[in-house]
């Protein structure tokens, strides 16, 4: 049985803005004009879905800086997804952006499970450099209950994971010498524990740069920032440039992905990709 949608879905990803209540131009970059062209260049692809793959503030954020966010994201007239950073505050979250981020006892982290367009798309939330135990063992369970679905094919086999750092490290020296995440290895073994089943697409950021790797069956897109990007060839932090860029996804009606970066145009047109 092969499975189908009737509509094809567009994700819009836009990770690592930082963005400051009091420096509005850290580096020099004008890091809230950059994010308005990021929702005003989503807007006008108009997507089905806009995630926001952490690292919302420049430090760390708090809910007066969320509060000031919270209603440009209106702009994309779109529904809209945040995942915290490692300089978010994930209390914070539910004060600014609503009940979908509170936390509780049962739910100490913001892992979710989001429909779009009849497609199950998973977020994992590593703001801690580490996916905590709890996660790891609902993104097992999770991925257990897609595959058996695939094997009766009930599913296209397809997962999309939404997350703020890299699973798959290897390909920045800084950012993996300084702030990896401590037990990507974790999750890249659950992922391999499915592959007769599932082909495991991951969007994340952190690591300010372009990348596409593959691991089995785990394909992973890393995505630049629209704050600055950073030389991944260099054993210190050295920025490459401060051309903001954001990701779009598309889903064709078997959930493969197709992916193009979006950068700002300097003429003919608001973006260029």
């Amino acid at each position: 049985m092969v499975l189908f949608h009737n509509e094809r879905v567009r994700c819009i990803q836009i990770t690592d803005i930082h963005l400051d209540l009091n420096d509005r131009n850290p580096n020099e970059v004008p890091v809230w004009d950059n994010f308005a062209w990021a929702l005003e260049a989503a807007r006008s692809m108009s997507p089905d879905l806009v995630v926001l793959t952490g690292d919302i503030a420049l430090d760390r954020g708090d809910v007066s800086l969320y509060q000031e966010v919270n209603p440009l994201l209106e702009r994309v007239g779109t529904d809209t997804l945040l995942l915290p950073g490692n300089h978010d505050n994930r209390e914070e979250f539910a004060r600014a952006f609503g009940r979908r981020y509170r936390l509780g006892d049962d739910q100490p982290y913001l892992d979710r499970t989001v429909e779009s367009a009849g497609r199950t798309m998973l977020l994992l939330d590593t703001a801690d450099h580490v996916v905590h135990t709890g996660t790891l063992l609902w993104f097992d369970a999770r991925l257990a209950g897609l595959a058996d679905a695939a094997g009766r094919g009930e599913h296209s086999g397809r997962v999309l994971v939404w997350m703020h750092h890299p699973m798959l490290s290897g390909f920045h020296r800084f950012m993996d010498t300084n702030y990896p995440l401590k037990n990507g290895d974790d999750l890249v073994q659950i992922c391999r524990r499915y592959r007769k089943f599932l082909a495991v697409t991951v969007l994340c950021g952190h690591y300010h740069t372009e990348h596409r790797a593959v691991e089995e069956n785990v394909t992973q897109y890393c995505t630049p920032s629209t704050y600055m990007q950073l030389d991944p060839d260099t054993p210190e932090l050295r920025i490459a440039n401060r051309r903001p860029a954001i990701r779009v996804v598309e889903l064709d009606q078997y959930d493969r992905v197709t992916t193009t970066i979006v950068e700002p145009a300097d003429q003919d047109g608001p973006f260029r990709s």
